[in-house]
């Protein structure tokens, strides 16, 4: 596999949240989505930031086919031998719709909550794109 192949995943995988329908019809500025990938867990969750500077708790409808697309990058990235990540970040912004994944490889409670309760703003504040 090559720096391509990656390359070519990661847009697609920007095109495919950048396009859901649900998505494009909500109101956002920035998306911070956390997606771990390890031991059989597949998870995703994150957080729509709004301009007035707020956020809602949101996932996209398409966050299966998303899931689908970063296992197959994980595979791409390990046959580059660039290891296996078992969590990525991903931010997108509006309006220039820009793309950004941060990969982590060791800690698979890196982008996680530090503690569960009912105000999540700690959380969303550690996901929110910068």
């Amino acid at each position: 596999m090559s720096d391509t192949i990656q390359a070519a995943l990661i847009t697609e995988i920007g095109e495919m949240i950048a396009g859901d329908d649900y998505l494009q019809a909500q109101e956002w500025q920035g998306l911070g989505l956390v997606v771990t990938i390890q031991d059989g867990t597949r998870r995703m969750t994150g957080f729509r930031y709004l301009e007035d500077g707020s956020f809602e708790a949101d996932t996209p409808d398409n966050g299966g086919d998303v899931m689908r697309k970063l296992r197959e990058l994980k595979h791409a990235m390990i046959a580059n031998g660039d290891g296996a990540f078992v969590q990525c970040l991903i931010h997108l912004t509006r309006p220039d719709y820009r793309l950004r994944l941060q990969f982590e490889f060791d800690d698979p409670t890196r982008w996680k909550p530090k503690k569960i309760s009912m105000d999540m703003s700690e959380f969303a504040e550690m996901l929110r794109p910068k």
